[in-house]
């Protein structure tokens, strides 16, 4: 016996509801009736919750009957909700993301590939290599659906627009070789596909990039595959920097003219040069390197006080200490040098520089020799020459005394 308004509409929109139903009584005008529509709806129990709302009008011994028909979709609104906060969240991750990511549509991509398998084509590499024109025109059915901003800074490209009206000038010879192998991977049901490519950006510069792809499992819908392409171009041109001066460093120490070594503290040769194999009469770099550092000191106490020199200073110049030949020959080196850290501070290895001055001490000591018997000469000259002043005195003095003498005198006459 109650009305449909008081029924199930809440008391804030039983106005409108009745306005609308005088107005279709009045013109036969209703454009809510028959609609399904999202309102809330009001329970036994006085409270509200969202439903779907269809009313219709029957007529009915002259005149109208309304019949309503409420669904909860309490239930279905909070699934909406939320996976509306999800894609606003992927939203926020995929453009936000410093990774350059790619939504693609591969359908079109499949139905080739199937075409192809269908045709007989059984080893996809060797088709697409001697008909490259088909990895092309593969390449135009990938359909674009999405990229975020780090694809745009990437490609140089102002908008998504720009960069996807020009996706073939993003790419190289090289390019498409890889493009053909993610083919084979899609073909092959692979989950995910990896390698590096070289690409250019719309302004024709290159780009060294890591491209992935994310397949779906056992030949899933292939609607909305992810591509990620991280931008490896500065670390490239780092490694090849890094390359150059290792090459650069090589060449210093392979020809350099004092002996280079690298050696850890348990004295284990890491790097020999010529010249240091040489120095200590060793066959080969080879054979110096199976040696242990610590035999080539005559003194272990000046190795231990060489490493606690680098503990404590990391920098060491001029260290003179005694080495060994192979042969055991001794030899006088000078040692200059670093200590190499890891950034827990321990000592990894000792990059050291040795010079042979033993030929140089040789001759300092043989300088200091005939420094030492110059000046014993000049003593014994000075000496002489004071002994003979005293000898021209005492002489004088005896002839004038002799000239005192009588003649005949025993002393005159010897």
């Amino acid at each position: 016996g109650r009305t449909l308004a008081d029924t199930i509409i809440p008391p804030s929109h039983r106005a409108a509801h009745a306005a609308g139903i005088a107005r279709f009584l009045r013109t036969g005008e209703g454009p809510v009736l028959g609609q399904q529509l999202e309102l809330p709806a009001l329970h036994r129990d006085g409270h509200e919750f969202p439903a779907e709302v269809a009313i219709v009008a029957v007529p009915h011994d002259g005149g109208w009957s309304f019949h309503g028909f409420v669904r909860d979709i309490t239930e279905r609104n909070r699934q909406r909700a939320l996976l509306e906060e999800s894609e606003q969240r992927y939203r926020d991750v995929f453009e936000g993301a410093a990774v350059s990511i790619w939504e693609e549509d591969f359908a079109q991509v499949r139905a080739g590939l199937d075409a192809l398998l269908e045709a007989g084509v059984t080893d996809l590499r060797a088709h697409f290599r001697d008909h490259p024109g088909v990895v092309t025109d593969l390449l135009r059915r990938v359909r674009v659906l999405d990229v975020n901003q780090a694809t745009l800074r990437m490609f140089g490209a102002g908008s998504k627009e720009e960069l996807l009206g020009a996706l073939e000038a993003t790419f190289l010879p090289e390019s498409f070789e890889v493009f053909a192998e993610e083919l084979v991977a899609l073909a092959e049901g692979r989950r995910f596909f990896e390698s590096e490519v070289r690409l250019q950006t719309l302004g024709g510069e290159r780009r060294d990039v890591l491209i992935r792809l994310a397949f779906p499992e056992e030949r899933g819908p292939v609607q909305r595959v992810l591509v990620t392409l991280i931008d490896l171009t500065s670390l490239k041109q780092v490694e090849a920097a890094r390359a150059r001066s290792q090459e650069q460093y090589r060449h210093v120490v392979e020809h350099a003219p004092y002996g280079m070594f690298q050696s850890t503290p348990e004295g284990e040769f890491l790097l020999v040069n010529p010249a240091l194999v040489a120095m200590l009469g060793f066959p080969s770099e080879e054979a110096l390197l199976r040696t242990d550092a610590r035999a080539l000191y005559l003194d272990p106490a000046d190795r231990d006080a060489l490493l606690a020199q680098l503990q404590e200073q990391e920098r060491i110049h001029g260290v003179e200490v005694k080495w060994r030949r192979l042969g055991g020959l001794p030899i006088t080196v000078r040692l200059s040098g670093r200590s190499m850290r890891h950034p827990d501070g321990g000592v990894v290895y000792f990059d050291l520089v040795a010079e042979d001055v033993t030929e140089g001490r040789a001759l300092e000591e043989q300088l200091r020799h005939a420094q030492r018997m110059e000046a014993l000469g000049r003593l014994a000259g000075g000496i002489a020459h004071d002994f003979n002043n005293l000898l021209t005195v005492i002489r004088g003095e005896a002839e004038l005394a002799e000239l005192d003498l009588p003649e005949g005198h025993v002393v005159r006459v010897a």
